[in-house]
Formats: C-alpha cells, sequence, structure tokens
C-alpha cells in the first residue's frame, strides 16, 4: 500500500512539475512572439516614414534652401550604443 502511495504521488508530481514547464514555455514563447511582433511593427514604422521622407525629398525643387528646409525640419536623436563587444564565451 504505501508503495501504491509513493508511486501515485510521485505520478502527481511528475504531472505538475510537466504542466509547469509546459505552461512556463507557453507564456515564454506567447512573450518572445509579443517582443518580437512589436519591434516589428516599430521597424516597419520607421521605414515606412523613411519612404515618405524619401518621396517628399525627390519632389523638392533642386534648390540649396529647399534642401537646407527639409533637412532641419528631419533631425532627430541618434542614441550611441557604443561600440559591440562579444561576450566572453563567444555569444551575442
Amino acid at each position: 500500500m504505501a508503495d501504491t502511495m509513493r508511486d501515485t504521488q510521485q505520478r502527481t508530481a511528475r504531472t505538475a512539475i510537466d504542466d509547469a514547464i509546459a505552461a512556463l514555455d507557453d507564456r515564454s514563447r506567447e512573450a518572445i512572439e509579443t517582443l518580437t511582433t512589436n519591434t516589428a511593427r516599430i521597424v516597419a514604422r520607421f521605414l515606412h516614414d523613411r519612404d515618405k521622407d524619401v518621396l517628399h525629398a525627390a519632389s523638392l525643387p533642386t534648390q540649396s534652401d529647399a534642401y537646407h528646409r527639409f533637412i532641419t525640419t528631419h533631425v532627430r536623436e541618434l542614441e550611441g550604443h557604443g561600440p559591440y563587444r562579444p561576450m566572453a564565451d563567444g555569444r551575442a
């Protein structure tokens, strides 16, 4: 009887652990999918805006003051991330 109870407890524990791992895997996958989808949308919006800028710049009269006005209204701050340095183990 004790052996049967212990086996039942071990199976129940294994099932609970497996279910918890699967739930965490699902949550992690969903979080990664959300992050990558949001990043893709941000990049797409940025590229779409640059397309608009190129089309607008192409329609400007070929005069330096027109180009200067365009450039001065399309200046944004750049973030300096510093040089890329891989980790000691060679990943990322």
